[in-house]
């Protein structure tokens, strides 16, 4: 769940494209996704249409987006005009049929199906059941990559192209309920245009996150969920935040016990590194069938709720590894950090928050807050991976080496020099939690 950290390790050089073949990838920006999804549990598969609006950084006349070979794609268009498509290995080329302009921007719709599948128990598209034999659907894709299920302009290949925005329409069977980045803007009984007909009664969730997100962040989950909501006044933010969670009705006594902490943590962490991100968006915790990801504005839950297991003397399950990773039981309580703080939209806003001065604070919350011991230890873990955001990204960005392939990682062949600290020094009265001197306790990576 330590996205800083494993972006270093899962980027690979781009696929299908030589060492010295040029990325067609950055030649525009994207500047928007809607995403229109039809999810049917029974037969595991997927239906759906990406529109791409994006804006050409220089001359192109052919798009290239990232599509799993796993991906049939139907068809792609702009406006009412079919375009011409290939489709290969991890590579869909859509032809514009006219040369682009550095400037002009443009929408690209691709139409597609498929039954993308488990890798692991954490990655993957997860086609599973609840307890009671009802469907279970969540995703999981940071290390498979968003284009193992939609085709786009995937961050496992160009973290620095985030999205404006994103919108997610989902259309699941009428028992079940849809959720994923943003608000909820609104429901509908009305079977999406263009989708193929099927059977039953059907539901379309629509949801928009008005905020940059990497694409292996944007979420799809689809189950029987309780929906629990209250509104929180945090620091720095006039109107009321929503904090939502959604969990199988199984395990609604459990979560209420296991994140009424939740906005005690919000709060650490607003007071310490500013206001929470995405005000018009949502705070929320969705409970999934693997062990968790920080996906924005819905942080994917997968543990064992902890809390209610120490207050009922019941077995945790998962009690050894809440404890290998240093989160004290909460495991939770960390991709809090990581999916707002930790993916801050802006480089500006993501130095700032590296500031001494602001660093420093962690030390006052633990001594005025009851939630501080816990929230101590996890700003600590945040500070540590978004030091390696920004000693990996800022750079990036900040010479203009936009769109190379592994542009953050080792393969980088343009990352400016630049003194590297070997990690953050604890502030005073917290302790590293065991997991992260193994993670973190080496030569500094030397900047070539």
């Amino acid at each position: 769940m330590h996205s800083a950290a494993l972006i270093l390790i899962l980027i690979p050089l781009a696929p299908l494209q030589g060492e010295d073949e040029e990325d067609l990838r950055t030649a525009y920006d994207v500047s928007a996704y809607d995403l229109d999804w039809v999810v049917d549990p029974s037969s595991k598969s997927l239906e759906g249409r990406v529109v791409v609006s994006a804006r050409a950084t220089r001359a192109m006349d052919t798009l290239h987006l990232d599509c799993k070979q796993a991906l049939t794609v139907l068809g792609t268009s702009e406006g009412e005009e079919a375009l011409e498509f290939e489709h290969a290995g991890e590579t869909l080329l859509v032809k514009l049929g006219r040369t682009l302009a550095e400037g002009d921007e443009f929408v690209v719709r691709v139409h597609y199906e498929g039954s993308p599948a488990t890798r692991t128990s954490f990655t993957g598209f997860h086609w599973a059941q609840t307890s009671t034999g009802e469907p279970w659907v969540n995703t999981s894709c940071q290390g498979s990559g968003s284009h193992s299920w939609w085709p786009g302009k995937a961050s496992y290949y160009h973290p620095e192209d985030k999205p404006d925005r994103v919108s997610a329409r989902i259309t699941v069977p009428a028992d079940l309920y849809a959720v994923s980045n943003g608000r909820l803007s609104g429901t509908s009984s009305e079977w999406p245009s263009g989708a193929a007909p099927r059977e039953g009664e059907w539901t379309t969730f629509s949801w928009r996150h008005n905020y940059p997100l990497q694409t292996y962040t944007v979420t799809l989950n689809v189950a029987p969920y309780v929906v629990v909501e209250q509104n929180l006044k945090l620091p720095g933010i006039e109107a009321p935040v929503p904090f939502i969670y959604y969990v199988l009705p199984e395990s609604a006594e459990k979560a209420a016990v296991q994140f009424a902490q939740v906005p005690q943590l919000i709060e650490v962490y607003s007071r310490a590194f500013g206001p929470w991100p995405f005000p018009d968006s949502k705070i929320a915790l969705v409970e999934t069938n693997f062990w968790g990801m920080e996906h924005s504005t819905a942080v994917a839950y997968g543990s064992s709720f902890p809390a209610w297991c120490e207050e009922n003397e019941a077995h945790d399950p998962y009690a050894k590894r809440n404890r290998e990773l240093g989160l004290g039981g909460q495991p939770m309580a960390e991709v809090f950090g990581v999916t707002a703080w930790g993916e801050i939209p802006t480089l500006d806003l993501l130095e700032d928050a590296l500031n001494p001065a602001r660093v420093g604070r962690s030390e006052e919350v633990e001594a005025e807050h009851p939630a501080g011991d816990l929230a101590c230890q996890l700003l600590v873990d945040l500070r540590q991976d978004r030091q390696d955001l920004v000693l990996h990204v800022v750079p990036q960005a900040a010479e203009g080496v936009r769109g190379q392939a592994g542009a953050v990682g080792r393969h980088s062949r343009a990352r400016p020099r630049r003194p590297v600290p070997t990690r953050f020094a604890a502030p005073p009265g917290c302790l590293w939690s065991p997991m992260h001197p193994r993670r973190f306790q080496r030569r500094p990576t030397k900047m070539s």
